[in-house]
């Protein structure tokens, strides 16, 4: 395994034993973990997790399924992140709504604020997926 998806299989140990279950437990899990791999600075993990969220925000069907829920495509990204890149993969083959036909409201609030992520993006693939979306 990488480092990244180390941090994240750990977290998502901890995270299952958890009584609160919302975004904010999902991050302070992996922030647990994070400090734990030497090699892996905290920029380095953003930057992996933030390209698998662009994976999602790139796919037109994802977007669709999104929006047909009423849901935000950043927020719901940011969990399907978290439960790893298996789920990203069957959504990305299958469509969320195929894939997970059951989202639900703890996906609501992003795991990583949008704007707390742009630090990271220097790239600016956010606003460009984003703004594509926004103007179709």
């Amino acid at each position: 395994k990488n480092p990244v998806d180390a941090v994240l299989a750990k977290a998502r140990a901890l995270f299952k034993r958890q009584l609160n279950q919302d975004a904010e437990t999902i991050r302070l899990c992996i922030n647990r973990f994070l400090g734990s791999q030497t090699s892996l600075i905290k920029e380095e993990f953003l930057d992996t997790y933030l390209d698998r969220i662009c994976r999602l925000l790139d796919s037109k069907t994802f977007c669709h399924d999104c929006d047909e829920l009423n849901l935000d495509a950043y927020n719901v990204a940011t969990h399907f992140v978290f439960t790893g890149m298996s789920n990203v993969y069957k959504i990305l083959d299958r469509g969320l709504t195929n894939a997970f036909p059951h989202v639900y409201e703890a996906v609501e609030k992003p795991v990583y604020e949008r704007a707390y992520m742009e630090e990271f993006d220097t790239l600016h693939r956010l606003d460009f997926l984003i703004g594509a979306r926004n103007s179709d």
